[in-house]
């Protein structure tokens, strides 16, 4: 099964690791597969989150402590941690070996001949939640890392085979290291812009992370050649030889499509999730597992069963007759297409968070353009998650840019959030709850306490 002895030597050398960041969705998801795999595993968080998806005899800690690393053998954590975090600076001090989480990933795939990463800067855990149901169905049964909690797998799948299936994102360079040996590039868009210079070196990173393996491309992407290589397989709705989708028909934001291979036709599908974009995740899906011999039969039966992942138009409940739905759209083009295929009504309101400062002053022009599409838009205060204050990428300063566009309205306090919810739920039959920051606890906070 092991293609070389990287994982076999990490299991053998390090029996006790500490996760900084242990109860994020990816984080837990390494923690769980590394305690599977025989070793003794804590992990600490500034604020502990997903503890139902860790094993219980997994130890979390709430905040960070030198004391947590008592006869520890190693550290793994997240690039969203600080470098001045203090567990990180005492293992660095006292030679304890630290890894990434794009590392550890590197390192558990060595155990793997078959690796599929699972790129793009939007739709990159929908994809990998789909075709971890299509491989699972097809009894190929891999081990599968999810970015978010699927409604069948949560963010992990034990697998009983040489399959390993994972979500690669490109913060920081991170999907480079990670290297499967079968890529996906779904797309690729302006973000991450606190890590990358401009939009070439994104593209470049990309073909970094395509290089030298089989890779499966979005061959409507109008950087599709900037991409592709000799080992390129494409496919789409306008374009790719591969898989592509033709005669769409749409009915409430809901799509069917035929699908054909080599232009011939195979089947028709009718996808459970929302969104022309879900198409593109589909396709992908339906090309990797084409590629690996999964018949179309067991493709169509899995992808129109496939109901989602948490949010991404997550339907969380009802509040005086109005439904509460929450989405981890916080990109700008993210936004335009939720709001275009979802949340465009009279009916709907949007409360839109933004995620980082860095993020919403690079691309504050477009954040506006695409949150004046909504009919009803209310801004609440930035999640800074790694960032300090800055008032030029603040929630403060884009609802006073989206103000010059159209009435909206500003919530600068979780408090106020709550009321201002409870105070405007009679006027809206649905709330969406947008972003990628706490919002979703905070939307799921409202509905437990006043249902």
């Amino acid at each position: 099964m092991l293609k070389n002895d990287n994982f076999l030597y990490f299991v053998k050398n390090f029996k006790r690791v500490h996760i900084i960041g242990a109860s994020g969705v990816s984080m837990s998801a390494i923690a769980t597969h590394l305690k599977n795999c025989g070793l003794t595993v804590t992990g600490c968080d500034k604020n502990p989150k997903n503890k139902n998806v860790l094993p219980l005899d997994i130890l979390l800690y709430k905040g960070h402590s030198v004391n947590h690393l008592k006869n520890v053998d190693a550290i793994i954590y997240t690039s969203a941690i600080n470098k001045d975090n203090i567990e990180l600076i005492y293992a660095k001090n006292n030679n304890i070996p630290i890894f990434t989480r794009a590392e550890i990933l590197s390192i558990i795939l060595s155990s793997f001949t078959n690796s599929i990463g699972i790129s793009g800067s939007h739709g990159k855990t929908t994809c990998t939640a789909m075709l971890s149901h299509i491989m699972y169905n097809a009894k190929l049964y891999p081990t599968c890392f999810i970015g978010g909690n699927d409604y069948k797998f949560f963010n992990y799948l034990n697998g009983k085979n040489d399959f390993a299936i994972l979500e690669c994102c490109e913060y920081k360079k991170n999907f480079i290291t990670i290297n499967p040996n079968v890529s996906v590039v779904l797309n690729a868009d302006n973000d991450h812009l606190d890590c990358y210079k401009n939009f070439d070196e994104i593209i470049s990173s990309f073909n970094k992370f395509c290089k030298n393996k089989v890779n499966f491309i979005n061959a409507d992407e109008p950087y599709f050649d900037k991409i592709k290589n000799k080992k390129t397989i494409s496919f789409g709705i306008n374009n790719g030889d591969f898989i592509r989708a033709v005669n769409l028909i749409e009915n409430n934001g809901f799509y069917t499509f035929t699908v054909n291979e080599y232009f011939k036709y195979k089947c028709k599908i009718t996808l459970k999730i929302k969104g022309k974009f879900n198409i593109y995740n589909a396709l992908a899906s339906i090309s990797v597992a084409r590629y690996f011999g999964v018949s179309y039969d067991i493709i169509k039966t899995s992808l129109e069963e496939f109901c989602g992942v948490n949010r991404r138009n997550e339907y969380l409940g009802k509040l005086n007759d109005c439904n509460f739905y929450a989405d981890y759209a916080h990109h700008p083009k993210e936004i335009e297409e939720f709001i275009k295929c979802i949340a465009n009504n009279l009916n709907d309101l949007i409360i839109f968070q933004p995620h980082t400062y860095s993020r919403t002053q690079k691309l504050f022009n477009q954040l506006v353009d695409a949150l004046s599409l909504s009919e009803n838009v209310a801004i609440y205060k930035t999640y800074s998650a790694r960032e300090k204050y800055n008032y030029q990428g603040s929630a403060k300063k884009l609802y006073l840019g989206l103000l010059k566009r159209k009435n909206c309205h500003y919530i600068n306090s979780k408090t106020n959030l709550i009321e201002y919810v409870k105070s405007v739920s009679a006027q809206y039959k649905n709330i969406y709850f947008v972003g990628a920051g706490d919002i979703y606890e905070i939307a799921k906070e409202i509905l437990t306490n006043n249902n």
